[in-house]
């Protein structure tokens, strides 16, 4: 079966927060510098798509390090899934999970989720590359506001509640 996140929009993105999660794509892209992110073939010589119309990268097919492709766009309300395999670009499809509900609200699943309550690793080092890149804050107070385990969760736990 394979290591695969589950995700979906509840309603199409508004310009603004489409824009808010494409930038935060692009700081963490900038900042993973010990991953190969490709365009959405996996191809060695392309770059990450990451604009106005979507969102679509996958690992680099060197030493087969792609699996399938992450893409969202600002539209996609339909059911998505990206299956990893836990290869090395699942850092980054975790982040942009992140970013996309921190920006979007989007919610998604993972088969990260143990059944005693925790997440596995992969999951805890897409948090911390999240949380050390973006440094989210508070939208009202301004302070440092860390995405958790426990928000995972919810996120999760929403997911579920949806379908």
């Amino acid at each position: 079966m394979g290591y695969t996140h589950y995700y979906n929009l509840k309603s199409k993105a508004s310009k603004k927060k489409w824009n808010e999660f494409v930038g935060e794509c692009n700081i963490l892209h900038n900042s993973l510098d010990h991953v190969a992110i490709k365009d959405g073939s996996g191809d060695t010589n392309t770059k990450p798509i990451f604009n106005t119309e979507a969102v679509c990268f996958n690992g680099d097919e060197v030493d087969d390090l792609c699996h399938e492709t992450f893409y969202l766009d600002q539209n996609s309300t339909e059911f998505n899934f990206c299956k990893t395999a836990r290869k090395p670009y699942d850092l980054m499809v975790m982040a942009c999970l992140i970013a996309a509900n921190k920006t979007m609200g989007l919610l998604f699943k993972s088969d990260g989720f143990n059944n005693d309550g925790t997440v596995d690793q992969e999951m805890i080092d897409g948090i911390n590359f999240y949380n050390e890149t973006v440094k989210p804050k508070n939208k009202i107070t301004g302070d440092p506001d860390p995405v958790t385990e426990d928000e995972l969760w919810l996120i999760r736990k929403k997911y579920n509640n949806q379908r």
